[in-house]
């Protein structure tokens, strides 16, 4: 297996996987101004919607900075792919 196959296989699919991230938080981001704009709910609600978009942002920044710091800073360098970007690390422990 050659090192291509293998990078298709991994790197591929997690930046199709940001890609549709970057999708459905741009929808997410659409709803969220339509809310505000056209719901007048109490303020508990409304913080609510607050807390789950910050938390939605801060998820999309970290997942682009893990594919960027794989596949931009670390081009061509293999052995830097075994080691775990610490976006990804927070990413996964404090926001799922």
């Amino acid at each position: 297996m050659t090192q291509a196959a293998t990078l298709d296989n991994t790197m591929g699919a997690m930046f199709i996987g940001v890609l549709f991230a970057a999708v459905l938080y741009g929808a997410a981001c659409i709803q969220a101004w339509y809310y505000y704009v056209h719901q007048q709910d109490r303020w508990p609600l409304r913080s609510l919607v607050a807390v789950v978009m910050i938390a939605d942002t801060l998820h999309q920044a970290l997942i682009a900075h893990t594919v960027y710091t794989y596949l931009i800073t670390n081009f061509g360098n293999t052995l830097e792919l075994g080691n775990t970007v610490w976006s990804l690390l927070v990413s996964v422990v404090i926001l799922q």
